[in-house]
């Protein structure tokens, strides 16, 4: 039973077989079609879906409408200003790590000459002509050692010096003349920082057991955390100060989610 002027009570009714050979009556899909005319409504922190459609269409119920004219939003909570809830993504970068990577540059010169490890990027389709450093991060870095062949005990050396304040992962040599009439070896170890990496599990366990949070998705290899949160709760100070804590500094990049300001599309009323 669907109340009149309900955007499903002119759809056409199936009845499908359901796995125990039952047949139910239902609605077929509705599909969402095109509209031609549009206008565009400034979102405030005040609008709800509601009363814009009772201010544009003369009726609360018509909301739908406007949820349809704007299917770049997966949910109609989404079209207006969620406050107090609040979404924001914290890009994290650990000091502790940066420092500790800084010394190892330095005291692994006393090995070989040596060099960060770095990215091929494609300028087109055919082939890659630029190189880049890679970036560094706690959870996996790459750094390169070049030393004389033959040298002994030299990887041993090199592993040895990132497993004081780091934690060795693999690495991959390979012979090359770097000086003409020169064997050289060139080792490329891959490392991790498991401190960094224990305070970042911390920090993800604190903010996703703190009173207020509503989501948390932590991406480790992007450092970056999504949080959704009630403000009036779970203040952002609160936030950022249990990321400091454990030793993590917070990018100015954080980017809120906000739509107030945003064009939202009222269509013309219509029921299809």
């Amino acid at each position: 039973m669907f109340i009149k002027g309900s955007r499903y009570r002119n759809l056409p009714e199936s009845s499908p077989v359901n796995a125990q050979g039952e047949r139910l009556r239902g609605k077929e899909l509705r599909f969402i079609r095109r509209l031609s005319g549009r206008f565009l409504h400034t979102v405030n922190d005040v609008d709800r879906l509601d009363l814009l459609s009772f201010k544009y269409y003369g009726d609360t119920t018509r909301w739908w409408q406007i949820a349809d004219a704007n299917p770049e939003f997966a949910f109609p909570t989404d079209l207006l200003d969620r406050g107090p809830v609040v979404e924001e993504t914290f890009v994290l970068a650990h000091a502790g790590f940066a420092g500790r990577y800084s010394d190892l540059l330095v005291d692994l010169q006393a090995f070989g000459e040596v060099k960060k490890s770095e990215l091929y990027f494609f300028t087109n389709t055919q082939e890659f002509t630029e190189k880049r450093p890679r970036p560094e991060h706690f959870l996996e870095t790459t750094v390169i050692v070049i030393y004389p062949t033959g040298a002994p005990s030299r990887h041993q050396q090199v592993v040895a010096r990132i497993n004081q304040e780091l934690r060795f992962l693999r690495s991959f040599a390979w012979s090359q003349e770097f000086t003409p009439g020169t064997p050289q070896t060139a080792e490329a170890f891959t490392f991790e920082d498991h401190t960094a990496k224990g305070r970042w599990q911390a920090v993800v366990a604190a903010l996703g057991d703190a009173p207020g949070m509503i989501d948390l998705q932590p991406v480790i290899t992007e450092a970056t955390l999504r949080a959704v949160y009630h403000r009036q709760t779970l203040k952002r100070e609160t936030i950022v100060g249990t990321i400091e804590n454990e030793g993590f500094a917070v990018s100015e990049t954080a980017v809120a989610v906000s739509r107030i300001g945003g064009s939202l599309v009222v269509p013309p009323n219509q029921v299809v």
